[in-house]
């Protein structure tokens, strides 16, 4: 009987120890690719919600390769090109929709249509740049976008009350005017993709277009836009809004001037905070909305990134689990709390949106935001055409009427190639 009973516990322990290990096999692992570096303040948040994911999914695992900015989008080509694309990734939002044509991307409308978590009405809905043909193929990440950065002390000091549309702005800009202590508005021309966004703020605002929603012709002649180009270059060529040398000024130069109280507004993002406490942690400062053509007429770019699920993924339905997850308000609010704003709207009632005043007034710029384009290729082209034209007229060679029709020209040209 003791021998019997000896067989038996050993074939229950070997039946344990076989099943222990069948469990073992089925956790799955899935590759998450991101350009976030794991050095950078942004990722422990990050990391956060994937231990989170991991604790509530024990069969699942995120395995995370981080890589650099300047190599990310060649290396997920290369990847998918060769059969071994991650599981999910970053996307840049300029990328979404052309890889989702070029057929690197799993389509997400029949997970969602199953979710409990996602849909498209979660979404501001700017944010849905990865569609084609009718389907998604990305989800939004987080984004950034831009207000008004005003000195406080320079206001109080000329009377200066917050403008509320462009002419208040302009007045604005002639009461601040104090050469060569300060000017009233610092703009950096010498970066083409910062006078992308910083000029494109404008015809977002004057509802203008870059082009066509099918990027497949020029809209820059049409009067909304030529009206935000024109109102643009006379900020400074007619009203003096930039200090000397703006021609040669870039980003963290344009910051710097604005934190050396050069300047009494800088168009920024949230990122500018850490950049003002670093140069200046005693200037005085505040924001408002970027001032449209009438009062209450807001506008402003947005960028940031999107995610992915990759279609030679081999494991898909453990990929949308874990961006489902993700996807909830609380794990997105958390996700950017450190380098973007969510684009979930439910995200903003979660810390660090909920309690921070400054970032929650961001997210609500968001109901007011657009990309600058459609997703394109071609957009780094067209940018530095802008920039071409835009310097042009800021010189004096052209009128910005002359400069917007050499501008529809060269982007016609480039949608051509």
């Amino acid at each position: 009987m003791v021998r019997k009973g000896a067989l038996i516990f050993l074939a229950i322990l070997m039946a344990t120890v076989l099943s222990m290990g069948a469990l073992a096999q089925q956790v799955t692992t899935i590759n998450f690719w991101t350009q976030t570096l794991d050095s950078r303040a942004a990722w422990q948040p990050m990391a956060e919600v994937i231990a989170e994911f991991e604790k509530a999914n024990p069969d699942i695992k995120v395995k995370v390769e981080h890589i650099p900015f300047a190599q990310f989008d060649s290396k997920l080509i290369v990847a998918a090109e060769a059969g071994s694309p991650p599981d999910i990734s970053d996307i840049n939002w300029m990328n979404a929709k052309p890889w989702a044509q070029a057929g690197y991307l799993e389509p997400l409308d029949d997970y969602i249509a199953q979710s409990d978590v996602v849909s498209r009405e979660m979404y501001y809905e700017a944010a849905l740049v990865g569609e084609h043909d009718g389907q998604l193929y990305t989800l939004p990440q987080g984004t950034g976008t831009y207000m008004m950065f005003y000195n406080k002390d320079l206001f109080e000091k000329h009377g200066v009350a917050i403008p509320q549309d462009w002419n208040e702005l302009v007045e604005a800009i002639r009461k601040l005017y104090n050469p060569p202590h300060y000017y009233g508005l610092v703009r950096g021309f010498g970066d083409a993709l910062y006078v992308f966004d910083d000029f494109v703020n404008f015809v977002v605002q004057n509802d203008g277009y870059i082009t066509d929603e099918a990027v497949t012709r020029a809209r820059t002649d049409e009067p909304a836009f030529v009206d935000a180009f024109t109102f643009y270059v006379e900020l400074v060529t007619k009203h003096n809004a930039a200090p000397p040398g703006y021609m040669e000024v870039a980003s963290a130069q344009a910051h710097t001037l604005f934190a050396q109280e050069k300047a009494a507004m800088l168009v920024s993002g949230p990122w500018a905070r850490g950049m003002l406490a670093t140069e200046n942690p005693d200037l005085n400062w505040g924001i408002f909305r970027i001032p449209g053509p009438e009062p209450g007429k807001y506008g402003a770019v947005v960028g940031g990134w999107q995610f992915g699920i990759w279609k030679g993924s081999k494991n898909k339905e453990a990929a949308w689990r874990f961006l489902e997850f993700i996807s909830r308000p609380e794990n997105a609010a958390k996700w950017a709390s450190q380098l973007n704003l969510p684009w979930v709207k439910e995200a903003r009632n979660y810390p660090p949106f909920s309690t921070d005043s400054f970032l929650g007034e961001f997210a609500e710029m968001l109901a007011y935001t657009r990309f600058h384009m459609p997703a394109s290729p071609k957009i780094p082209e067209i940018a530095e055409a802008i920039h071409i034209e835009l310097q042009m007229a800021l010189l004096g060679m052209k009128t910005p009427k002359q400069a917007t029709d050499a501008l529809t020209q060269r982007i016609n040209q480039i949608l051509s190639n």
